[in-house]
């Protein structure tokens, strides 16, 4: 797929390390081992594999879920981890089924897995920017499917389930982003910027970068570079903050928006602020060198007219056309006037030039205090700028392992249980309340006799 006109890489990047819960993540299960007595054989069969998930032996949790599958076909909870482990694998249409088969409400999906495990949970890729944490229950199970059906091509399905999700928890912006990449694979590119556009908010979480990146991308798409960088101006000013390759990606992205929009001068001053080691593609690397070359050779052809039109003052008129008038206002004619012997010539063309490379030098020096080494690397005047095909296709994905990475599970997720109860805890409840009622009817028997 094609991300954006100007050349056909792909744009991807990757979740820092964040902080996880101290090493006693693996907490012992709200269930009681008198509860557990009593479970059913398939739910002896679930602990097991969890336990063996535990250990990361996915061998074994797939014997021990086929095991549960032969005593309960279609039972939930071991549909649910199945699914798991098969879209780990790469597995989409197997996953599928399984999840097909656990996505039901009325299941309440997950109970046992999140009663034996509290912090166990799926970190799922539902964009090339973005793995998102979900859970093993109804909503987890259904964001995992729309991913499996739509790495087999099933566009329509997996937004059919999007919708119906949408239906009983509402639009969130995972599910947009999860769209959103959806119909940009599948060129909708209208589509893809209607429903990243909706519900907008002002927060600005890796969720919402990831978000507006796509949308953007959208907007790239059908021409509309200016909206593209209304779209990322906000957040390309938080490019050192969160994510910081995440928002290197936007900060990229907003000076091709600008330059598309015929800025090529503010596109320029973004493009020299750019952190490289935060760009994870080599080729987009060498991309962002040989455009920023091309640029100066392009900054330095221009008149000081053609520079003024160039930069911010187009910027605030908001892609308006700018008159003759417009720029006589901004940039008046200088009156010819004698010149006594040894005074200062008036400013030029040429003195607002070199005002302009000022203000490139300055952010040149602004990057280098914050990336000493970079600037350096970007300062070697011996090192020649490296070439690049724009029109060749380009092929490098990202992550640890690419784009086979869907999806993995680690243990840092919620530690408050479910409220509902295992089957198990329910035989245990009976038993409880049968004896309760069975004491109270032998001391009430008891009682009686002792008086008559």
């Amino acid at each position: 797929m094609e991300c954006v006109s100007f050349n056909s890489l792909p744009l991807s990047a990757i979740q820092p390390a964040y902080a996880a819960y101290e090493a006693d993540t693996l907490v012992e299960p709200q269930v009681t081992r008198l509860a557990q007595l009593l479970f059913a054989a398939e739910e002896k069969r679930i602990r097991a594999a969890l336990g063996r998930l535990a250990g990361y032996d996915d061998a074994g949790a797939q014997d021990e879920l086929a095991a549960a599958l032969a005593l309960s076909p279609g039972y939930a909870d071991a549909s649910a981890l199945r699914g798991m482990l098969a879209l780990r694998e790469m597995r989409f249409s197997e996953a599928a089924d399984y999840f097909c088969t656990a996505r039901r409400v009325e299941a309440k999906t997950g109970i046992l897995i999140r009663r034996l495990s509290p912090t166990f949970r799926v970190l799922l890729r539902v964009s090339r920017f973005q793995f998102f944490p979900v859970y093993p229950d109804f909503y987890g199970v259904s964001m995992m499917l729309a991913v499996a059906l739509w790495k087999v091509g099933k566009n329509e399905e997996a937004l059919r389930v999007l919708r119906e999700l949408a239906n009983l928890v509402g639009w969130r912006d995972e599910m947009r982003v999860l769209a959103g990449e959806i119909y940009l694979a599948a060129g909708s590119f209208e589509a893809a910027q209607e429903v990243l556009s909706a519900g907008d908010h002002p927060s600005r979480d890796d969720l919402d970068l990831a978000r507006h990146i796509l949308r953007a991308l959208a907007e790239l798409a059908l021409g509309a570079h200016h909206d593209a960088a209304i779209t990322l101006k906000g957040d390309s000013a938080y490019v050192r903050e969160r994510n910081p390759y995440l928002t290197t990606l936007v900060k990229f992205l907003y000076s091709h928006a600008l330059e598309e929009d015929g800025l090529p001068v503010l596109a320029l001053m973004e493009s020299c602020s750019l952190r490289l080691k935060c760009v994870l593609n080599p080729e987009l690397r060498n991309y962002i060198l040989w455009r920023e070359a091309r640029l100066k050779k392009l900054l330095h052809s221009m008149t000081g007219e053609q520079l003024l039109k160039a930069s911010e003052f187009r910027w605030m008129v908001a892609g308006e056309k700018i008159t003759e008038q417009s720029v006589q206002e901004v940039m008046p004619p200088q009156p010819k006037v004698p010149r006594l012997m040894g005074a200062s010539p008036p400013r030029t063309d040429h003195e607002r030039m070199r005002r302009l490379d000022e203000l490139f030098h300055k952010a040149r020096e602004d990057a280098a205090k914050a990336d000493a080494d970079e600037a350096e690397a970007r300062e070697q005047k011996a090192a020649p700028v490296p070439e690049f095909d724009p029109s060749r296709k380009y092929d490098w994905s990202i992550s640890q392992s690419g784009d086979r990475e869907i999806c993995y599970y680690d243990y840092r997720g919620m530690r408050d249980p479910p409220e509902a109860l295992t089957a198990g805890e329910k035989r245990l409840k009976q038993i409880e309340e049968i004896a309760i009622i069975g004491g109270g009817i032998v001391l009430l028997l008891f009682f009686i006799r002792a008086c008559f």
